[in-house]
């Protein structure tokens, strides 16, 4: 029935007509996009187990501080902060 109204206006408007149920259905796709990204996060954030916040983000502190960054206020990182290795300067050697 909603493929109908939408199909509908296009047969009897033309070109008009036709902008204005595109934009519609834009729109229409965008709120969806919206929707499921803020489900996600709301999993990625809330959802969480601890455990499963350990195997995702604790073994590797940049991980770690980007969730936090997204989820988190300052204090609720739910593991103590790891201080990142040093990364090595043009000319030293590896090792």
């Amino acid at each position: 029935m909603k493929r109908l109204a939408l199909i509908l206006p296009l047969l009897l408007g033309g070109c008009a007509s036709f902008d204005l149920a595109q934009g519609q259905v834009a729109a229409y796709g965008a709120r969806a996009a919206d929707d499921t990204r803020e489900s996600a996060e709301y999993m990625l954030c809330h959802g969480i187990t601890v455990g499963a916040w350990r195997r995702a983000y604790g073994a590797d502190p940049m991980r770690a501080q980007g969730w936090a960054l997204l989820c988190a206020p300052p204090a609720a990182l739910p593991l103590p902060p790891v201080p990142a290795p040093a990364l090595p300067q043009p000319g030293e050697p590896h090792g």
